[in-house]
């Protein structure tokens, strides 16, 4: 997705979030989806919070340097070709050979060096114009698959060519009347930054080219090229303060209250706590080997908690097969590798070590019962008064300390795509699978 596409879905999902209901900084576990409203019991799950705290941290940081990225990238096109090959997968082989040619060009487009704005804009216009030519050919059943996946594509070549207009300045200064050539146009490849405050300065030295004597030709070309600045300005002006305005909101609702979920003893967290009845569960969280050290990292950061809380949880070991693996509660592939997505990971450490022997050891599982791998909490086949599948923390027996593990399984695609971060290829192996 483009950045501004990236901005307006940020921004939706923030205002969204600021408009339900929280307690002590915390949202609750459940909400009615159509009218934001809690549901009940209103209920506060430690890791959760924790979870949501440390993403919207890590989300903070990226909307902190957006403003410093490149304009324009190659993955721009790149992101383009997946969901053209996507689309391919939707259609018969007589189909396929109607993009042929499409998808070398657009190869070619993705190993270009994008420098020269020209021939930016005239790869996605060109690309864009063939695309919709091949298109009225495929199956034009809006109720498939290969509909769905066409008109994706014709909206992301849109938002393409959306975002490359920003440059429609510097590419009017190519045909600039000879009273504006002295107005040099930057170069191509810069930040967003970079990008306002050289085109600021275009602006104010190109108001003096209006006060001299033009033809009308130069007249019409001069407003076009000032219509156009003052669109870019105005479109980078909104992506760096939004973008920073979105930082401080993410900033703001990762500032949550711990204590009341703490125990000061222990320095182990609780599992929740029940807003109703302000009662804080009874049971707690005590490996390392759990989510939870996520929550716990997040608060030391934060300097809500003493560093002694990240020691006390449990290092219990089980050995299998020769390797060394923290164990966890229900032996579950989130548990082990959802904090990985965030956290720092360094070598020759017992954490390192966890996850490698907790991936081979659920390849392993997968093999010995003739399935694919990755046993993780899922939503499973049993549903309730509403007709709502359940959910519930599934295992490989060996990694986790809760018994019955091997009666039941589920095998979650998540589970693969958390395992890409440790074994790649073994992950897309068995995703395909």
């Amino acid at each position: 997705i483009t950045t501004n596409q990236l901005i307006e879905r940020t921004s939706d999902t923030i205002n969204t979030m600021n408009k339900m209901e929280r307690s002590r900084g915390h949202f609750y576990n459940w909400y009615d989806t159509e009218t934001l409203a809690p549901l009940q019991p209103k209920y506060i799950s430690t890791v959760d919070s924790g979870n949501l705290a440390g993403h919207l941290l890590v989300l903070r940081q990226g909307l902190l340097a957006l403003p410093h990225q490149k304009i324009i990238s190659i993955k721009l096109f790149e992101g383009v070709r997946d969901t053209f090959r996507v689309l391919v997968d939707t259609l018969e082989e007589k189909d396929v050979a109607l993009l042929e040619q499409f998808s070398i060009d657009l190869d070619t487009a993705c190993y270009n060096e994008l420098t020269d704005l020209n021939k930016i804009k005239e790869l996605s216009n060109t690309l864009t114009k063939d695309f919709n030519l091949i298109i009225n050919q495929l199956n034009g059943d809006s109720k498939t698959e290969t509909y769905r996946w066409k008109c994706l594509l014709q909206e992301q070549f849109n938002q393409v060519n959306q975002h490359i207009q920003i440059f429609e300045p510097w590419i009017l200064l190519q045909t600039a009347p000879t009273n504006f050539k002295d107005l040099v146009a930057p170069e191509s490849n810069i930040t967003w930054i970079e990008f306002l405050k050289t085109a600021q300065n275009l602006k104010e030295y190109s108001k003096e080219k209006a006060l001299k004597n033009n033809s009308s030709d130069e007249n019409q070309w001069f407003e076009q090229f000032q219509t156009a600045l003052t669109y870019s300005i105005n479109t980078a002006n909104k992506i760096i303060s939004t973008s920073e305005n979105l930082a401080h909101q993410c900033n703001e609702l990762a500032d949550m209250e711990w204590d009341f979920l703490y125990d000061k003893f222990s320095h182990l967290f609780s599992i929740g706590y029940n807003v109703q009845d302000h009662r804080m569960d009874a049971s707690y969280y005590d490996l390392l080997a759990s989510e939870v050290r996520l929550c716990i990292f997040v608060c030391i950061a934060q300097g809500k908690l003493p560093e002694d809380s990240w020691f006390a949880l449990g290092r219990l070991l089980t050995n299998l097969e020769g390797s060394s693996i923290l164990l966890s509660w229900s032996g579950s592939m989130f548990e082990y590798l959802m904090p990985l997505l965030v956290m720092p990971n360094f070598e020759n450490t017992l954490l390192n070590q966890t996850y490698k022997g907790a991936v081979e050891w659920q390849i392993k599982y997968g093999k010995k019962t003739d399935r694919p791998w990755g046993i993780s909490e899922s939503g499973y086949n049993m549903i309730n008064a509403n007709s709502n599948y359940q959910y519930r923390a599934f295992g490989a027996p060996g990694l986790g300390l809760k018994r019955g593990l091997e009666e039941d399984a589920v095998i979650a695609p998540y589970a693969s795509a958390m395992a890409l971060m440790v074994t790649p290829e073994e992950a897309c192996e068995n995703l395909e699978r």
